[in-house]
């Protein structure tokens, strides 16, 4: 499979809406709290945390943004700045409305 197939926009978008979810379970795992994902999720929730641990999740994405624009994945990048603004609108939600 040639490289020039992952520049896609779409592909982008996607791994835009995943790796802040793997950045919220890194960061569970380096402060390493003796509890379960689910349990440290209804911290969470209850400390009303959610928009905080959400956008440093959200720093995935620049690390990713990152790599794919170095390698000149233009489209690949604009997809993960699309996902970016998505996860943007839902942390202003969950910190104004919610």
């Amino acid at each position: 499979m040639k490289l020039s197939k992952l520049d896609n926009q779409l592909l982008g978008f996607i791994t835009g809406l995943f790796a802040p979810l793997l950045g919220v379970f890194v960061y569970y795992k380096i402060i390493r709290l003796d509890m379960s994902f689910s349990m440290f999720v209804n911290l969470v929730k209850e400390m009303n945390l959610t928009s905080k641990v959400l956008s440093l999740g959200a720093l995935a994405n620049l690390i990713v943004f990152l790599i794919f624009i170095s390698l000149k994945f233009d489209k690949f990048s604009r997809g993960i700045v699309i996902a970016t603004f998505v996860y943007a609108v839902i942390i202003l939600i969950f910190r104004f409305i919610v």
